[in-house]
């Protein structure tokens, strides 16, 4: 095994536990906290989900001043986190 598949693997041995069936932004970033304590590269670093729960993150407002949400669009695609956002699955 490559050096760098070795680190994904070992970035994705770490797992989280939502409360609820879609995650929080905060458990989100938790996700984030856990890989850069792995050593992950974060700049590879991508969530994967099914639609449903990108639609369901576009409406989870975690600012009530400026109306932002826990999933950002950015141009072709979008991002929690700063980190990229792969959709998987069919709505």
């Amino acid at each position: 095994m490559r050096g760098e598949d070795r680190e994904f693997v070992q970035g994705l041995r770490q797992s989280k536990s939502y409360a609820s069936t879609i995650p929080t932004y905060s458990e989100l970033v938790d996700q984030v906290e856990l890989l850069a304590d792995t050593n992950g590269d974060l700049a590879q670093a991508r969530f994967f989900m099914h639609p449903s729960t990108l639609c369901e993150l576009l409406e989870q407002v975690i600012d009530a001043d400026d109306g932002e949400t826990t999933a950002q669009p950015q141009g072709d695609g979008y991002r929690i986190a700063d980190r990229n956002l792969v959709v998987i699955g069919s709505a």
